[in-house]
């Protein structure tokens, strides 16, 4: 099923209001505020969990003549990494420590993965996936995010942004626990999310 922008923003002004927008480009409040909020709501999200739409997996690019911050590698981060899920070796098994860093270079953009594993592939949530790939699970926990983001300024309802965050979380719970279900392989090693050790002197 294809999807855009505005059927997110349209489900989540069901949630608010009974507007409804054809672009994001309109001038109205509900289109204005929903443009500003729309993507963010879908990057908040990915960050909640490793979910199966986003995941990718990948061997880490090793770079060299980086400064490797007391580690034993560097790495490049993929760009459109949201969420890092785990460091470590290709089958997944303990976690290595690692540290994300940006370049020393003020002019660039570019982002590390610090590590001591040799070889090492990354986990992560991609911020290029497409509002298509979502299930309706998942579209309609976005939607509800951006419900809660667009409630105030256009509904000026604060027992409805209470209900809505409310919503947001017993929705979460429920669709976590289904995908960990259908996936429990993957989900029997536990990935801790931006795992920083502390490294001895």
């Amino acid at each position: 099923m294809d999807r855009a922008p505005e059927d997110l923003a349209n489900a989540a002004l069901a949630y608010v209001s009974r507007d409804t927008i054809v672009s994001l480009d309109g001038t109205s409040p509900a289109a204005i505020h929903c443009k500003a909020h729309w993507y963010n709501s879908m990057l908040e999200f990915i960050s909640k969990f490793d979910w199966p739409e986003c995941r990718v997996i990948q061997s880490l690019e090793l770079l060299e003549g980086v400064d490797t911050a007391g580690w034993s590698f560097a790495y490049g981060l993929p760009s459109d990494a949201e969420k890092v899920w785990y460091v470590g070796q290709q089958k997944f098994t303990t976690p290595a420590p690692y540290e994300r860093g940006m370049s020393s270079d003020i002019t660039s953009n570019r982002q590390y993965v610090f590590t001591n594993e040799a070889s090492a592939f990354i986990r992560y949530g991609s911020s290029r996936v497409s509002i298509a790939r979502w299930s309706a699970e998942s579209f309609d926990l976005i939607a509800i995010i951006l419900a809660q983001k667009i409630c105030m300024p256009i509904a000026k309802d604060l027992k409805l942004h209470q209900y809505l965050g409310n919503l947001y979380k017993t929705k979460l719970s429920e669709i976590k626990t289904s995908v960990a279900n259908s996936e429990p392989e993957v989900f029997s090693v536990d990935f801790t999310p931006e795992t920083i050790a502390v490294r001895s002197a």
